[in-house]
């Protein structure tokens, strides 16, 4: 089915789609694959291990759209693509410049929710990576937008202290790419969300937070799942600020 065929592989010096790379070689007789990354020494290396004259390198980020229709120029189809896998990420500073971070872990833990541009939740943060993307892929017909993008993770003080997030743990001031404020409102305003409706979402959340098997997204069983019957709790504004990142 994919011999003969020019395959482009997005995140392809990544340990994935390294090994990806390797069995597409090995067990097709392909035209070529197009490894699309935006590490340009992983490229180098990969390079070097696989001196494969089917391999073509493109340096470039998923999110930026005029470089990956650049590689599909380059020759990779696309049309009769059936899958991809998708992954929420955050941008976080890491050795001078921004990198993309997975929150697989860190969205479904305890005294976090995600919201969208709404400020309303729109899905299980509990669910797999595969599974969540498709929550991002949901388009309003009559203004063509993606209805969840951008989106926001929202947690409090006593989230950050206890599980961290992207390598930041502590009482400590918040790093510059977290959004820090004083209350829901104060956050909603921040990041151009309803303040309203920041607020109805996170009050619901922790209602049914009390309530056993009680969740717009059955949320409730796959946190128990994963931490336990006592790990599902509320937003507790309380504990200190409310926090986000995103976009």
């Amino acid at each position: 089915m994919l011999d003969k065929k020019a395959i482009l592989i997005t995140g392809g010096t990544g340990s994935f789609g390294t090994e990806l790379v390797k069995v597409l070689l090995r067990d097709h007789d392909l035209r070529k694959i197009i490894v699309y990354s935006r590490d340009e020494y992983k490229q180098a290396m990969m390079a070097q291990a696989m001196p494969d004259s089917r391999l073509r390198f493109f340096i470039g980020d998923v999110r930026d759209l005029d470089r990956l229709k650049m590689a599909m120029r380059v020759g990779a189809g696309l049309g009769n693509m059936r899958e991809a896998w998708w992954v929420a990420i955050i941008d976080v500073p890491v050795g001078g410049r921004l990198a993309a971070w997975q929150v697989n872990g860190e969205r479904t833990r305890p005294h976090c929710i995600m919201v969208n541009r709404r400020g309303r939740r729109f899905t299980n943060e509990a669910a797999n990576y595969n599974a969540l993307g498709a929550a991002f892929h949901v388009i309003d017909v009559s203004t063509f937008e993606y209805i969840n993008h951008p989106a926001w993770m929202i947690f409090d003080r006593h989230y950050l202290t206890r599980y961290g997030l992207a390598g930041f743990k502590g009482g400590s001031a918040a790093p510059d790419w977290m959004t820090e404020a004083p209350t829901l409102a104060a956050l909603a305003e921040a990041i151009d969300v309803p303040a309203d409706a920041l607020e109805q979402t996170a009050a619901r959340w922790n209602e049914q937070a009390g309530h056993t098997g009680s969740d717009d997204f059955s949320a409730a069983a796959h946190i128990r799942s994963h931490h336990g019957p006592l790990h599902r709790r509320r937003l507790q504004q309380n504990l200190g600020e409310a926090f986000t990142v995103g976009r």
